[in-house]
């Protein structure tokens, strides 16, 4: 037997195979590059197509490329940002399309997430114990939202997710099975807002908000699962005045109605009457102690005298001049926030930052202002302006009281 013959042939059979197994790598789209960019985020590259594989930097509020060397970022990958319990916020870009499982698992520190449109897939327990978590909003982009596995664990999305306040499901979306959401009952307190494309839902838990007339609105009643109905045309689920519009609208005593049965009008602005009135309605409708009224035109048939009344007798408001309210005059967010701020007892502001530019000391509404902004109650018309003079609106002001709720001592 050739012994020399023997080897060169298993040489060059082992040459061979090698040659085939990479040549199969590359046509089967296997991952041929692995790197990670200066700030931390490293990757995987196949196909021309990028996965975020982990997330080794420090930074708080985290920003995910939408490319790398020129290539889509596609993919966050199994376990990216796993325990990074430092993460306060991250901005997915629109070009990723699906978020495999625990991606986000144990982000403690995370409060809100916007998937964006796009995502078309998500993986089990993809926000797992982050127990922080309140705010989501979810693409239509998913079309169908159902229960969900990873490496053979079945885990829904917001498991150990015990702090969730909303759940915001955009338009696109037409099958809810709940569970696939969270493994646990869903707190009554968490409110999930459904589209009209909604065709198919499997409730567990939660308050489902809804437009008037929707499949959503017929199965809760059916299946008596607590909801709140949309009457307005022009409330859209999907804007920041929402919740605020409807929990007014439905709130006990009611706060405010439409300006007819299907318009709100959020863009309206407010006088003085009607915000004093809408606090007044907000704290359970108070009797006012005295019968006194200082003002020549607040009269007892007007629907918010005993509002003015309560206002003035709490310190709230003194009137715009000695002997008249001024109902009629328009509310700018300087007296809206301050008539708030003194109904709290009018407190001390405990942060020192203002960072409101067009707020100055000495103004009358400058501790209110300030309260209000630490408060999450206001975060201005932009990053440095609170815009003092400028009027209330509708939206504005349900939304003041709505955030205010749980800092003002309701009275009932």
């Amino acid at each position: 037997m050739n012994t020399h013959k023997t080897k060169r042939c298993l040489l060059l059979y082992v040459a061979m195979m090698f040659c085939l197994i990479a040549g199969l790598s590359l046509v089967s789209g296997k991952k041929v590059k692995a790197d990670v960019t200066d700030d931390g985020f490293e990757y995987e590259e196949s196909d021309g197509n990028i996965t975020i594989t982990k997330y080794t930097g420090d930074n708080t509020d985290v920003a995910v490329p939408s490319e790398i060397d020129g290539m889509p970022v596609t993919t966050i990958g199994h376990s990216a940002f796993f325990n990074c319990s430092g993460l306060t916020g991250v901005t997915i870009p629109n070009s990723v399309t699906r978020i495999e499982g625990f991606a986000f698992y144990g982000c403690t520190g995370l409060t809100g997430i916007i998937i964006p449109e796009g995502v078309t897939e998500i993986f089990a327990g993809v926000f797992k114990n982050c127990v922080n978590l309140e705010n989501v909003e979810i693409p239509g982009s998913l079309q169908s939202i159902k229960q969900t596995y990873w490496d053979n664990a079945y885990d829904s999305w917001f498991d150990g997710c015990t702090n969730l306040k909303k759940i915001l499901i955009r338009d696109g979306v037409e099958s809810v099975f709940v569970p696939g959401l969270s493994g646990q009952k869903i707190s009554s307190e968490t409110v999930i807002i459904l589209p009209d494309s909604v065709s198919n839902l499997v409730a567990w838990g939660g308050t489902y908000y809804c437009n008037r007339g929707s499949y959503v609105a017929e199965y809760c009643e059916q299946n008596d699962i607590p909801y709140v109905e949309n009457p307005f045309g022009d409330v859209k689920l999907d804007k920041y005045y929402t919740l605020p519009v409807l929990w007014a609208y439905s709130s006990d005593p009611q706060i405010t109605t439409g300006t007819s049965d299907t318009t709100f009008e959020p863009r309206a602005i407010c006088n003085r009457a009607q915000v004093v009135t809408f606090l007044w309605r907000m704290m359970g409708c108070p009797e006012p102690k005295t019968k006194n009224n200082p003002f020549k035109d607040v009269k007892k048939s007007h629907y918010y005298y005993k509002a003015v009344l309560w206002a003035v007798e709490n310190n709230i408001t003194t009137g715009k001049y000695p002997d008249r309210f001024a109902p009629k005059d328009s509310c700018n967010r300087a007296e809206f926030v301050t008539f708030l701020w003194r109904a709290a007892g009018s407190p001390a502001p405990q942060e020192g930052n203002n960072p409101f530019v067009d707020v100055k000391a000495g103004k009358y509404y400058r501790d209110a202002v300030l309260w209000a902004s630490e408060n999450h109650i206001t975060t201005g018309t932009d990053a440095t302006h609170f815009s003092p003079k400028s009027n209330v609106s509708r939206d504005q002001a349900v939304t003041f009281l709505y955030r205010s709720k749980d800092v003002v001592k309701i009275q009932k």
